[in-house]
């Protein structure tokens, strides 16, 4: 009798602590809400870290919206390598908005190339994610029209020099004449 006594207040105390555990974990994403909707990404970053290391709320999603705090605050580097480690949590959803973040992180340094392989690797892991066939679209017109600005002004660059010898030629010869 006394054993199981003692088994009934042991299963009390850990659904006791569980339960505050439970209350503090929420209190926290309360937080979390008012700081990320009024902009105070600094202050979220603080709750996430205390949700993490704290209370041990390792999630998916508070570990994905963790990086995206580092990414809204120009962190980019910091972002970036939360981002990658979430690609290898084996969740396919989250892994596909990673390679999104990640590819907007290389929209954002001017690398088009980069952020078009990032997008593409989101939609193989989910083709439904339209958003990142959005970012694809953009990168890829950015890119087109970057290398078509490219080769316009090589282009342009070519006519300069044709006519720069034309005109070249045409003293040349002129000059010969007068001798």
């Amino acid at each position: 009798m006394r054993g199981i006594a003692t088994y009934i207040i042991f299963l009390f105390a850990i659904s006791f602590t569980y339960a505050v555990e439970i209350d503090s974990i929420n209190t926290y994403r309360e937080k979390l809400n008012h700081f990320q909707s009024s902009g105070e990404y600094q202050k979220a970053l603080s709750v996430y870290d205390t949700l993490i290391y704290a209370l041990n709320d390792t999630s998916k999603q508070i570990l994905y919206n963790r990086a995206n705090c580092y990414f809204l605050l120009d962190s980019l580097e910091r972002s970036k390598e939360l981002f990658t480690e979430l690609i290898e949590l084996n969740n396919t959803q989250i892994a596909a908005r990673s390679l999104n973040q990640i590819g907007l992180i290389h929209a954002k340094l001017n690398d088009q190339q980069k952020a078009l392989d990032n997008f593409k690797n989101a939609l193989r892991k989910d083709p439904s994610y339209d958003l990142a066939r959005y970012n694809y679209e953009v990168a890829y017109y950015k890119l087109s029209k970057n290398k078509g600005d490219q080769k316009g002004q090589k282009d342009q660059n070519q006519k300069d020099q044709n006519k720069k010898n034309k005109d070249q030629k045409g003293q040349n010869e002129e000059k010969n004449k007068q001798e």
